[in-house]
């Protein structure tokens, strides 16, 4: 049930002229050239430094396109609002906007100097920082850092992005060993026939969460990164869980009709658990809905107890289960499943508690959430649905092309072991999510970094993989272990894709993201027909490779293409 998360933009202290430049890791931009970003592609307006435009006076009212825009030398609308009193309403404190107070003081003394810059404005236009980590690093006119990699590694340590980022990856990484020892307990406990079914009735349900939602959670995902007012924010929490359980009426509806037809659920002895647990489907749409929901918010620390939590509950399940129900001989799934759903349910019900989700203009908010779906949305969640439906899609096949649902637990065991190197760029591009919308380019230290990164993971997983499974797995489950050195190169690849998708998204840019998506999934179902019937799960994995060098090489390309 899992599958990756932003503050606006500071004035530059350097000046107000410095419009081409644009910020990471402290956010930083000019006062004169914010973006107005409707969420079309191509959308994005600069305005000249001495003649503010109408869309400078606009206020905010949640709706696309209503972000405000000031003139050169005034505090934005984060910096004037008020404490409304909810969690994370300080706009203008450390809470919601670090350093705003700093940025007042800044873009005053800006204005002040107004008419001295003026008569260097060629040279205050290379002054803008483009990294963002101190305010000493000045880049040449041709955009490019002048930094070393050792300063920008120096430079994040203070920075606000990198402890959200921390934290995020921090609650990602910890749920890994909780997550591996509940697969050992699961596996014991289940034998390979009763893992490979668990795996293949989660799949299935993975099939439907990519394909249900209909684009509405990435159009709530846009709604928040052009929202700047909590009050609306959760409003948008309330209109997105609303769309919520329309979509799942419609699941009930389909995988209802699939259950009764489809033969080989049937065949492996698996329709009336798979009709046991329909009615709660909707606790599977609730993962997609937190994962683009959270994020834009800057919810960094509820995103990250959806991540980490669930596998705590599941993990000390788990262990009640070893010591006290070993013996068990009747339906084992019947006793991993409830606990399985009850684990997630758990931590989704506190997260909820903790944004206080509205009703409040639920009409008005689910209008917004429409207009954003159809611009954008949509396009994206097609995309999506050929990429992850084809990897959901990936696990039916073999269950489909074998005699039991042994490889389909092999499979996804080795997509759980090696899944943690996609986590390196995706949590980074998740924290700098909302930055990336205000940038022209990411930095090149950032994405650097990030690279550097997800090597060093692959080469750690490489060296361990296989002494860890012959150590803490049975025998019967050695298979597995070539298994997770072909999905650690999928997992590799896919994972420093999705940092490039972030900023395509980020963007806007839905229509570009979706092709890609399509490429990618369309790839993957094509290879796994054709290698899946004569090398089973090693054929699956093999096309996992294929298809994410098409992602990765759509991704840079689009990329390239945006920011020229």
């Amino acid at each position: 049930m899992e599958k990756s998360e932003n503050d606006h933009n500071k004035p530059s202290p350097e000046g107000e002229n410095s419009g081409r430049h644009r910020t990471i890791e402290s956010g930083q931009s000019t006062g004169n050239n914010d973006l107005a970003d409707t969420g079309e592609p191509g959308s994005q307006k600069h305005t000249e430094p001495e003649k503010p435009t109408g869309d400078q006076k606009a206020t905010d009212t949640g709706e696309p396109g209503s972000q405000k825009h000031t003139e050169p030398g005034k505090p934005t609308g984060d910096q004037k609002a008020a404490d409304t009193g909810e969690p994370g309403s300080r706009q203008a404190g450390e809470a919601r906007n670090p350093g705003a107070g700093h940025q007042v003081g800044e873009t005053a003394k800006s204005a002040g100097n107004r008419q001295a810059d003026e008569s260097s404005e060629t040279s205050s236009n290379q002054s803008a920082s483009k990294t963002g980590v101190t305010s000493s690093q000045q880049p040449a006119d041709t955009g490019e850092p002048t930094t070393t990699l050792a300063n920008f590694i120096s430079g994040l340590r203070a920075n606000l992005r990198v402890r959200q980022a921390f934290t995020l990856y921090a609650a990602s990484f910890a749920g890994i060993p909780l997550g591996i020892v509940t697969s050992i307990i699961f596996t014991r406990f289940l034998g390979p026939q009763g893992y490979g079914d668990f795996a293949f009735l989660d799949t299935l349900f993975d099939f439907a969460r990519a394909i249900f939602p209909l684009g509405f959670f990435y159009a709530g995902n846009r709604a928040l990164v052009l929202n700047d007012n909590p009050r609306t924010a959760r409003e948008y929490y309330g209109a997105g869980l609303a769309y919520l359980f329309i979509v799942f009426l419609l699941m009930v509806v389909v995988m209802g009709a699939y259950g009764l037809l489809d033969p080989n659920l049937a065949d492996k002895g698996l329709t009336r658990f798979y009709f046991y647990l329909l009615p709660f489907g909707w606790i599977f749409l609730l993962g997609p809905y937190f994962d683009n929901m959270l994020h834009p918010d800057n919810r960094i620390h509820e995103l990250a107890a959806v991540r980490f939590f669930p596998k705590i509950i599941t993990f000390a399940a788990a262990l009640a289960i070893w010591f006290l129900l070993r013996d068990f001989q009747g339906n084992r799934l019947a006793i991993v499943w409830p606990a399985y759903l009850l684990a997630f349910l758990t931590v989704y019900t506190m997260v909820f508690s903790r944004i206080r989700i509205s009703f409040r203009n639920l009409r008005a908010r689910m209008q917004t959430i429409w207009a954003h779906n159809r611009r954008y949305g949509i396009h994206l969640h097609i995309g999506h649905l050929f990429s992850n439906g084809a990897i959901a899609l990936t696990g039916i096949l073999i269950s489909y092309f074998s005699p039991d649902n042994r490889g389909v637990g092999f499979f996804f065991l080795a997509l759980a072991i090696s899944r943690p190197l996609a986590l390196v760029p995706g949590v980074i591009a998740a924290t700098w999510f909302k930055d990336f919308a205000r940038q022209q380019r990411a930095s090149r230290q950032l994405t650097g970094f990030t690279i550097l990164l997800s090597l060093t993971a692959f080469a750690a997983l490489l060296l361990l993989a296989g002494p860890f499974i012959r150590l803490v797995y049975t025998d019967e489950f050695l298979p597995v272990i070539n298994l997770v050195y072909l999905c650690g190169t999928a997992m590799l690849l896919h994972g420093i894709a999705t940092f490039y998708n972030r900023f395509l998204e980020a963007h806007g840019h839905g229509k570009i993201v979706r092709n890609v998506f399509i490429a990618t999934g369309l790839s993957l179902l094509v290879v796994n027909l054709l290698l899946i019937p004569s090398y089973g799960v090693h054929g699956a994995a093999i096309a996992m490779i294929i298809s994410s060098v098409v992602y990765l090489s759509g991704c840079v390309w689009g990329y390239v293409r945006v920011v020229g």
